[in-house]
């Protein structure tokens, strides 16, 4: 077949790759999540970079929790787009079959028909 030939199969295991992927990233944002490290902990003189270590464990936390978003969003949409293009298919061939069933039945060609010499 020339062309594009959709395989709905194929991309629902592509799509699942990054509903896999949000369940780790949202399994790694909670274990950073949880550090009990705290500014207090790195004592008065590292206090300050105790302070930017939590911070920063925060930023990256949310980054996480964002992306872990966007793959899911991802993974939704992949599958919502197979789905409408299998039912499109599905209509499709419905509609061709109901149009064939409506039209007369044609005799079979044998090849020669009628010419002008």
């Amino acid at each position: 077949m020339d062309g594009f030939e959709y395989d709905a199969a194929s991309v629902r295991g592509f799509a699942e790759v990054f509903n896999q992927a949000k369940v780790q990233v949202d399994q790694v944002r909670a274990t950073v999540g949880q550090t009990t490290a705290h500014a207090a902990d790195f004592g008065k003189s590292w206090q300050d970079h105790g302070a930017k270590f939590e911070a920063y464990l925060k930023a990256i936390a949310d980054d996480l929790g964002n992306l872990a978003t966007h793959l899911g969003e991802i993974h939704a949409n992949l599958m919502q787009g197979t789905d409408l293009v299998v039912q499109a298919d599905t209509t499709g061939f419905q509609n061709i079959k109901a149009i064939e069933e409506q039209l007369p039945a044609q005799p079979a060609s044998h090849g020669g028909g009628n010419r002008a010499v």
